[in-house]
């Protein structure tokens, strides 16, 4: 953590989620008046979009929390990778708590489909091997390649909604 790569990396991707949350708020004023964002699909497309982006601004920052308290750099990676996973498996459950599965299910793209089914549960699975020590001295790594799979997600999510916005005949 202390090297200048693991830090540079960490503030991209935090400042990288940080536009996403800031475009997806506009996203979600602009669809309320455009789309029809009270059907459940598309509002928990919305709302899901701008947690997604909040996540990766807290989980980009927080590596430093344990660092900054005295832990080892390979400590710190792995007390952040367990409190990711545990964040991420809390927005998963929220996720299909949430989602109308028989009528959101034929809804959704395929690459919705693949990353709330393979992704996103993939990458929880590495974030909690690497708080039990998987990866080794790779944690931090297999930590950035999680915050980039959980940022794509959310830059995908992004993509569907300014398309549907696009898409929307003129009023």
């Amino acid at each position: 953590m202390r090297s200048v790569n693991a830090a540079d990396y960490l503030f991209t991707i935090a400042e990288i989620a940080a536009a996403f949350a800031g475009f997806s708020t506009l996203v979600v004023i602009v669809a309320q008046r455009l789309i029809d964002v009270r059907s459940e699909i598309g509002a928990l497309a919305l709302v899901n979009m701008l947690r997604l982006s909040l996540l990766v601004i807290l989980f980009s920052l927080f590596p430093y929390l344990p660092n900054y308290s005295g832990a080892s750099d390979l400590q710190a990676w792995r007390i952040s990778s367990a409190f990711f996973a545990l964040g991420w498996l809390v927005y998963l459950v929220g996720v299909f708590q949430g989602l109308p599965v028989r009528r959101a299910f034929p809804a959704l793209s395929w690459v919705n489909k693949f990353n709330l089914f393979v992704a996103e549960p993939g990458a929880t699975l590495a974030l909690a091997a690497g708080a039990f020590g998987a990866w080794g001295s790779q944690t931090g790594l297999v930590y950035l390649s999680c915050l980039l799979v959980m940022l794509s997600v959310a830059g995908w999510l992004f993509l569907e909604q300014v398309v549907a916005i696009a898409r929307e005949p003129a009023a």
